[in-house]
This record gives structure tokens, sequence and C-alpha cells, in this order.
């Protein structure tokens, strides 16, 4: 489930810089995992998760960028280092 959590500024490395949506995420297991999983009884329930989304210039459409994970040793952040967009026509 993911819900609203603030916006923020980021800038990568080598592309985007600019405002994005920072979203709550909380894992609900419904099926196809193993119900004794360490990881998943630790991680499922958390709210502390967060998933970061960039706009992509002229559409409605929000792409991932960034996640924050907590993890059994420690949080876990991923975060593109480019993000770049080219139209399907121009390929």
């Amino acid at each position: 489930m993911l819900s609203f959590k603030r916006a923020d500024k980021v800038a990568l490395e080598r592309s985007f810089s600019g405002v994005v949506l920072v979203c709550n995420v909380v894992l609900k297991p419904i099926a196809g995992y193993r119900a004794d999983s360490t990881v998943v009884k630790y991680v499922a329930g958390r709210r502390d998760m967060e998933l970061w989304f960039a706009p992509v210039a002229g559409t409605p459409v929000m792409a991932p960028v960034k996640i924050v994970v907590p993890t059994l040793i420690g949080t876990l952040e991923i975060e593109a280092d480019q993000f770049d967009v080219t139209p399907a026509g121009a390929r």
C-alpha cells in the first residue's frame, strides 16, 4: 500500500534535479511468499519504508527513482544515478 508522505527535492548525479513525491510503503503479504520468512515477517506492516517518484516531463507519469527499506542489518537505500526519458517515437 502506498500513501503520500511528503514532497522533497532530489538531484541525481547525471540528470534529473527537482521536486519528487515521497510515499510511505506498507507491505501486506497476501500470497507468493514463504510464511516462515524472517525477512517478510520483519518488513511486513512496517511504516518506515519510502518510495520516491520523479515526474516524467510532458506526461502524467511518475517513475520511481529511490527506495528506502529497513533490513535486519540496517537501512537499504537504492537511488538512481541517472533518469532520462526518450519519447517512444524518437527511437
